[in-house]
């Protein structure tokens, strides 16, 4: 143990210088190393300070683009259904006019063939009635014709 003695006095007085030396650059770095910590501490908290105000500010702007969206949707649903009322009455206002035009056509092809139906008869008749006459007509009948017809075109002239 006598030995020992002496070791643990070089211990003490290699610790003693130790801590006197060291004490000094150990106590900067810890303090310059509190400063550092401190520092990115500060820094990390504005950070995130900055982030939480663009989160509330990109919410906010994504709140803004949902009314957008929503209020865009509402006017094309509103523009959608006058669109489809403006076609509809398109449509009945068109469906309208084809069938005044079909029922002036058909009166149109209605009287055309009446007229058309009216004039075959008329012919007909006429036909029937030369024919009729021809069978009944003498020579002198015809000879007196003519000379009745002479004289009205003279009276004329």
């Amino acid at each position: 143990m006598e030995a020992l003695i002496p070791q643990l006095i070089n211990f003490s007085i290699l610790v003693g210088i130790l801590v006197w030396k060291l004490a000094g650059p150990v106590k900067n770095f810890v303090a310059q190393r509190a400063q550092d910590v401190g520092s990115d501490i500060r820094a990390t908290a504005d950070q995130l300070q900055r982030a939480q105000s663009q989160l509330a500010e990109f919410s906010s702007k994504l709140k803004a683009v949902d009314a957008e969206i929503t209020l865009l949707k509402q006017e094309a649903k509103s523009e959608a259904a006058q669109i489809q009322e403006r076609i509809t009455n398109e449509a009945r206002r068109l469906s309208d006019q084809v069938v005044r035009d079909a029922n002036s056509r058909k009166e149109s092809l209605i009287s055309e063939a009446r007229s058309r139906l009216a004039s075959e008869l008329a012919m007909k008749v006429v036909d029937r009635a030369e024919a009729v006459l021809k069978g009944r007509l003498t020579g002198d009948d015809r000879v007196r014709l003519r000379k009745e017809f002479s004289n009205q075109l003279e009276r004329l002239q």
